[in-house]
């Protein structure tokens, strides 16, 4: 049930070793499926079935689960915030770029989005508007270690 998953995914961010890491993503997994027969619509759960996928290993299922909410829903922030840290982690910064845009079209205080689409710029050797993209997201930011991590990034472009 959506309960007992969301339970899982909770009691996830205390487990230890990967082991009980994998198991609770697991079953995470199959209680989101099981919600998600009767309620096939409900993309929060869809997106939290593909972080618990991702949790557990499996890659591609978490990305088409992801792509199939983006479908469906395409203001989607959460899937395509995800979408685009998958592609910045297999070097595709030009797709990164483009959802990292979305991302901060629909929601321009999503302050992760900003520094990530500047890392995907400057990775494509557009460090001009890496630079810009950075400078507003500072602007942006009243978390401290958000506008380190950017102020950071910044300073290396």
């Amino acid at each position: 049930s959506k309960r007992i998953g969301l339970a899982y995914m909770v009691a996830l961010r205390s487990a230890g070793n990967e082991e009980v890491v994998s198991e609770y993503a697991g079953r995470a997994e199959t209680s989101f499926k099981e919600y998600l027969e009767a309620q096939p619509q409900d993309v929060d759960i869809r997106n939290k079935l593909a972080v618990a996928l991702l949790t557990k290993g499996s890659v591609m299922q978490a990305v088409q689960e992801f792509k199939s909410v983006v479908e469906e829903d395409p203001g989607n922030t959460e899937a395509l915030y995800h979408l685009g840290i998958l592609s910045v982690q297999s070097g595709q910064f030009e797709k990164a770029e483009e959802r990292f845009k979305a991302v901060i079209d629909l929601d321009s205080g999503n302050l992760e989005s900003w520094y990530w689409l500047g890392y995907s710029l400057s990775q494509q050797g557009k460090k001009e508007e890496a630079k810009k993209v950075l400078i507003r997201g500072i602007e942006k930011a009243n978390d401290p270690e958000t506008r380190a991590a950017m102020e950071s990034l910044l300073e290396d472009i």
